[in-house]
């Protein structure tokens, strides 16, 4: 509530930054608060509550994100992405696919827009571990849901390390990848997988299995009708 803001600022407890339009607070004040926040039986509920508003907070901002004028919403996830990060990390910690699911995309974006590709990887590496560790018995086999998620994330790995030269590393990211996203039907994870392992496999296919495959997903993206896709998978 407004009246309850100002009198956290009367009291010097938040501060407000016109430059930034968002009111802070003291790093050391924020300490005292998570403390005491882990003490609270509704640690829980406020944490997913946090992940739940930031999932959606990034997902609404993906569409802008994709366009070319997009300075305003970059600096809008910039300025949280301190509350990004603790969001985040916990709904990797809950294994919550559904709301990691449209934050990873979003994510990807804003740091590829800056350049930031340590970060992309970084981010779907974790996903990747979250949601299809290695190492699963045979008889355990993770939702569709989370294969799809997975298997994109493994797909943007391959982009990642290719690109460092590593060739080994990317054909078993993707090999992995499209295992994942098998069976999980047409969608813009498995499309996004097909176009990249048009370029990664180029030395374990043919060329004609690498060209079958980039087509597959480049003829998903242009049925969606969503052109920035398109282009950012042949990027």
């Amino acid at each position: 509530k407004i009246g309850n803001l100002a009198t956290l600022v009367a009291k010097s407890l938040v501060e407000w930054q016109p430059s930034a339009a968002r009111y802070v607070i003291h790093e050391l004040l924020r300490q005292y608060a998570e403390e005491k926040l882990a003490e609270l039986p509704s640690r829980q509920l406020t944490q997913e509550r946090l992940g739940a508003y930031f999932s959606r907070f990034l997902a609404e901002r993906e569409p802008v994100l994709q366009k070319l004028r997009q300075r305003r919403v970059m600096h809008e996830v910039g300025a949280e992405m301190g509350n990004i990060r603790a969001a985040w990390q916990g709904l990797l910690e809950r294994r919550e696919v559904a709301r990691v699911a449209p934050a990873i995309w979003a994510l990807c974006v804003y740091h590829r827009r800056r350049g930031a590709r340590a970060e992309v990887e970084r981010a779907c590496a974790e996903v990747a571990n979250a949601f299809l560790p290695e190492g699963l018995p045979a008889g355990e086999r993770p939702s569709p849901e989370a294969r799809r998620l997975a298997g994109m994330a493994l797909a943007m790995q391959a982009v990642h390390v290719r690109d460092q030269g590593k060739r080994a590393e990317a054909i078993a990211h993707m090999t992995r990848a499209l295992a994942a996203l098998e069976d999980v039907g047409e969608c813009r994870e498995r499309a996004l997988a097909w176009i990249v392992a048009g370029w990664v496999m180029n030395e374990v296919w043919n060329a004609e299995r690498c060209i079958d495959s980039a087509e597959r997903g480049l003829r998903f993206y242009r049925g969606w009708g969503n052109n920035w896709p398109l282009a950012e998978a042949l990027s």
